[in-house]
């Protein structure tokens, strides 16, 4: 027996995509709820069929570990084909990465144990770092170069001078496994994740559509849109690596952007409808005489919205056709924000023409049009603090275990310390990815006694290559079934490690009873030694990443209230728009997140889904800012600059004092000189009101009690 392969993940996965990180490995449902359809059968089939065969080349090639072969095919297996062509190329890059590494290291340190143990760990732990940063499809390349190193390097230590030959089998193992994969998944009815991503944005769209039309027809404050929008923003985090896939599987780089620009527009609609909700309410609660004029608008735009998937092309509604025409030229309070809420009207409208449009478009064959509208700067969300702890658990654990390996001269040690590594990495992405690791060992530990029994009750009645298979078949065919759904994933991929670990299949049969135990038995302790270290150094609960999350809103939005420079101004604010991405994409993880919080401070830290539409004002505001006069713009920036100021304390829900702001306000319109192009004027005014609807109630009475004495003042 040889060493036993550890190596696992799935594209898709939350290691490859952390948005979603915190929704797998959970199985709230009982295996016998599940009930297999036809594409679950075929990708079943076709899985078996790429794992035997890259076990019969690798037979025939005389390969010395074959299995590295099938249980690569298990890891890289994905029901779509643009799943597998993702996922193909960084999982190859990777490991051959990590392979050259250990080639570099093992030889040159092999006579000093301490230094070599450090120089693994510590690439181990700075690949899982940028890994976890890096945020993108890539991400995957930098932890499979990392625990590659540990499979290869540390069961090297004691044959170093094999080190070259061992590296190069387990390369050209693995890429048998990749090819097999990738050769049967296009060559026998391929699946596009095309048809996927459109029935999701579909759903998407169909549930927005339906929200949207249920608060313009019902009165406000009837809370649907706090009823819907944590589930539509948790789904987003699910179209983000959907988009990626589907982009795999199409090769015209039209219908690549307009995939991209899809995911960016559809992204704007929640805070486009939560500045339109906050203007309902508070010209309920305030202006009811204007209120009660609403009724014509909301109306036709709640008509259009109903028949906005029925007809194409559809003008918009007559009602917002007529822009601010016919505004009245120094409006009160409240027809200013009956005026705000119809822009926000129209363009809500319009962002879902677009939206509409592209879903359209990229279902044909047609051309992608031409559009004007730049794409915007794209930044995601990076937890540099998090990252740097999971690498130092990391680190930690492996160099404990690599130690106890070495002083107690454990002959199985180095797969306890394989497993440490790939455990930790793999779960690097959960905010307390300790239930995860002792789930990933039950579910292994499963699949290597199913391993032993196999071993030693099954294999030695297959005397040929077919015998072989119909075993095999037994195993990897109801593996196959659940391997393609989410909620399976890991537990199938922890299982089929434990079980092709212990197996280790070779040309020659070799069963070792004590040896197979052995085997099983480091696993088992490298996994449960990672998870005390993880619980030592690592954990966190999901109230401390949203309170984080949370904060780093507030840190975005100072830098995005703060008045932009001239620099800044002739190139379109894109630090603004970065800082606008970044909370963008907090949105949906914090809705992940928030689901694991009592329900009271589920309801507090909910004041984080109001992030986004403010960013988006204090951009609109900070790009209509240059073109003031020098005095007003002064105005202006002081009032951004208190408000940044503000932002920048990073209180929690409920510390926040935003008195200054209506007072500030106030002082605005007073002081915005009647000279200025009448149309940036009321722009400007109308903007800032919107901003005004998300004060508090009971914060805004103290401010209007307070507003006489501070302009008096």
């Amino acid at each position: 027996m040889a060493e036993s392969p550890f190596r696992g993940e799935r594209a898709g996965s939350f290691r490859a995509y952390p948005n979603a990180r915190d929704r797998i490995f959970r199985l709230d449902d009982p295996m016998t709820a599940f009930s297999p359809t036809a594409g679950d059968w075929l990708f079943a089939i076709k899985t078996c069929a790429a794992a035997l065969l890259s076990l019969f080349v690798a037979f025939r090639w005389d390969l010395p570990q074959p299995y590295w072969a099938l249980l690569t095919v298990l890891i890289v297996a994905q029901p779509y084909t643009g799943m597998v062509r993702s996922k193909a190329l960084y999982r190859f890059v990777g490991t051959f990465v990590g392979a050259s590494m250990a080639v570099f290291l093992v030889p040159l340190l092999v006579n000093m144990p301490q230094f070599l143990t450090l120089s693994l760990a510590g690439w181990i732990a700075l690949c899982l770092y940028f890994s976890l940063i890096d945020g993108t499809p890539r991400s995957y390349a930098f932890i499979l170069a990392g625990y590659t190193i540990a499979l290869i390097g540390f069961p090297s230590v004691s044959a170093p001078q094999n080190i070259f030959s061992t590296a190069v089998a387990r390369v050209e193992e693995v890429s048998l496994g990749i090819l097999s994969t990738f050769v049967i998944n296009e060559l026998f009815f391929p699946r596009s994740a095309v048809p996927l991503y459109d029935a999701r944005i579909r759903r998407w769209m169909e549930q927005f559509q339906e929200a949207t039309i249920q608060i313009l027809n019902t009165p406000p404050g009837s809370g649907i849109l706090e009823k819907t929008r944590h589930r539509l923003s948790i789904d987003l985090a699910g179209l983000d690596p959907l988009s990626v896939f589907a982009a795999y599987d199409t090769g015209r780089s039209d219908h690549i952007e307009g995939m991209n620009r899809l995911r960016e527009r559809i992204r704007e609609l929640l805070p486009l409808l939560t500045e339109i909700v906050r203007h309902l309410e508070v010209l309920d609660r305030d202006y009811p005489e204007n209120a009660r004029t609403l009724h014509p608008l909301l109306q036709d735009t709640r008509n259009w919205l109903e028949q906005s998937f029925l007809h194409s092309p559809l003008r918009l509604p007559a009602v917002l056709e007529g822009g601010n025409c016919s505004s009245p030229e120094n409006p009160d309070a409240g027809t200013r924000l009956v005026q705000s809420l119809k822009t926000r009207l129209k363009a809500l409208c319009q962002l879902w023409k677009e939206c509409r449009d592209l879903r359209q478009n990229l279902r044909g064959n047609a051309a992608m049009p031409e559009t004007e509208t730049p794409r915007r700067p794209t930044s995601t969300h990076r937890d540099h603090l998090l990252a740097g702890l999971s690498a130092i658990a990391v680190f930690i654990t492996v160099v404990l275990v690599a130690n106890f390996w070495i002083f107690t001269e454990w002959p199985d040690g180095a797969v306890a310390t394989m497993m440490a590594a790939v455990v930790g990495s793999f779960f690097a992405a959960m905010d307390d990815p300790v239930p995860a690791i002792v789930r990933f060992l039950s579910f292994l530990s499963t699949g290597s006694v199913l391993g032993i029994l196999t071993l030693f009750i099954l294999l030695p009645m297959a005397h040929n290559f077919l015998d072989l298979s119909l075993v095999l078949s037994l195993i990897l065919i109801p593996a196959g079934l659940f391997l393609g759904r989410p909620e399976y994933t890991i537990p199938v991929l922890s299982f089929s490690i434990g079980f092709a670990g212990v197996l280790a299949l070779s040309p020659t049969y070799s069963g070792h009873f004590a040896r197979s135990v052995n085997t099983a038995i480091a696993q088992n302790v490298g996994i449960f030694l990672m998870a005390i270290m993880t619980r030592l150094f690592r954990s966190v609960g999901a109230d401390w990443s949203v309170r984080r999350l949370y904060r780093s809103d507030l840190s975005d939005l100072a830098l995005l209230a703060r008045p932009a420079t001239p620099v800044e101004s002739g190139t379109g604010n894109e630090s603004g728009q970065a800082a606008l991405a970044r909370i963008f994409d907090r949105t949906p993880q914090l809705a992940i997140r928030l689901q694991a919080l009592t329900p009271e401070d589920r309801r507090v830290f909910s004041q984080s889904f109001l992030h986004p539409s403010i960013g988006r004002i204090l951009l609109d505001v900070s790009k209509l800012q240059p073109a003031l006069a020098v005095g007003d713009r002064e105005h202006l920036a002081r009032f951004l600059e208190n408000l940044s100021e503000i932002f920048r304390q990073k209180p929690l829900p409920g510390q926040m004092s935003f008195a200054p702001l209506r007072s500030g306000i106030r002082s605005l319109e007073a002081a915005l000189s009647p000279e200025n192009d009448r149309t940036l004027h009321r722009n400007i005014l109308q903007r800032l009101a919107a901003l005004e609807t998300f004060i508090p109630p009971d914060e805004k009475e103290t401010v209007v009690r307070k507003t006489p004495e501070g302009n008096a003042g």
